[in-house]
C-alpha cells in the first residue's frame, strides 16, 4: 500500500502561471497611451500658461498707461526732457511686448520639445526591451514559451477545461505574425525592465556596432541615453513621469495567465 499523495509533490512544486501571448495590452500600446495622456496634459498646461500670461499683461496696461500721463505732466515745457522720455516710454513698451512675445514663443518651443523628448524617450524604452526582454527578462518556463511563439506555435498551454475566460485568448498566438518582444509582452514585464534597467544599461558599449539597437535609434553615440550627465538626467526624469502614469494607469495591466503542469 503506497501511502504518498502526488498531489502533495505537486504542492510542493508549487504552480507555474504563464502569461497569455501576445499580451491583451502591449508594451507598445502602454507607451503610446503614455505619450498621448503626458502630450494633452502638456497642451492643458500651456493654455493654463497663456492665460496666466494674459491676466499679467491686463494688469501691467493700467500702470503703463499711468506712467505715460505722469510723464507727459513733468515734462511740459521741456522738450527736449519730454521727448527723451517718449523715447525711454516707448522703449519700455516694446521691451515690454517683446518679452512677453518672446514668452508665448519660449513656451511653444518647450511644448513641441517636449512632445520630441518624450516621443523618442519611448522609441528607446520599445528599442531597449527588444533587444534585453528575451536576454534579462525571462524565466526559465518563459523563455521556452517565447521560443515557441516567434517559432510559430501559440507557446500557450491548453487551458484546464472550464476556464473559458483563458480558453477564449489562448489561441490568439496562432494567427499573430508578432516578433518583436514590445509587441508580444505587456505592462507586467515592463515593470521587470525597470528594476532590470541598471544591468541592462552597464552591458551596451555605445562603440559596438552590434549594440545599435540599444541605443536611441540607431543614430550613434551622440543620442546614447547615457552620452552625458543631462542626458542621463533627462532620460531618469521621464522614466520617473512613465513610473507615475503606470501607477495611476493600472488598466494597463492586462495580462492574462495560465497554469503549467
Amino acid at each position: 500500500f503506497n501511502c504518498y499523495d502526488n498531489s502533495m509533490e505537486k504542492r510542493n512544486k508549487g504552480i507555474t502561471m504563464l502569461h497569455v501571448l501576445p499580451a491583451t495590452m502591449n508594451i507598445i500600446d502602454v507607451l503610446g497611451q503614455y505619450v498621448r495622456v503626458k502630450k494633452r496634459e502638456d497642451l492643458e498646461e500651456f493654455a493654463r500658461e497663456q492665460e496666466r500670461q494674459r491676466e499679467e499683461e491686463e494688469k501691467q496696461q493700467p500702470s503703463m498707461q499711468k506712467s505715460v500721463a505722469s510723464d507727459e505732466d513733468t515734462n511740459n515745457g521741456d522738450s527736449h526732457n519730454a521727448a527723451k522720455s517718449t523715447d525711454t516710454d516707448d522703449h519700455s513698451k516694446k521691451d515690454s511686448k517683446q518679452s512677453i512675445f518672446s514668452s508665448a514663443i519660449s513656451t511653444k518651443a518647450i511644448l513641441k520639445q517636449k512632445k520630441q523628448k518624450r516621443k523618442q524617450f519611448a522609441l528607446s524604452i520599445i528599442a531597449l526591451v527588444d533587444v534585453s526582454l528575451p536576454l534579462f527578462l525571462l524565466y526559465k518556463e518563459e523563455r521556452e514559451q517565447f521560443a515557441k511563439f516567434i517559432g510559430g506555435d501559440d507557446g500557450n498551454s491548453i487551458p484546464a477545461a472550464g476556464d473559458e475566460d483563458v480558453g477564449d485568448t489562448s489561441g490568439q498566438g496562432k494567427t499573430t505574425t508578432h516578433k518583436r518582444s514590445s509587441e508580444i509582452y505587456g505592462a507586467e514585464h515592463l515593470l521587470r525592465f525597470f528594476v532590470k534597467l541598471p544591468y541592462i544599461l552597464s552591458q551596451y558599449d555605445p562603440t559596438n556596432n552590434e549594440a545599435e539597437n540599444l541605443g536611441v535609434n540607431g543614430e550613434g553615440t551622440d543620442t546614447y541615453i547615457l552620452a552625458s550627465e543631462e542626458q542621463s538626467q533627462e532620460f531618469a526624469d521621464y522614466l520617473s513621469e512613465l513610473t507615475v502614469f503606470l501607477q495611476k494607469n493600472l488598466d494597463c495591466f492586462k495580462g492574462k495567465y495560465f497554469t503549467v503542469e
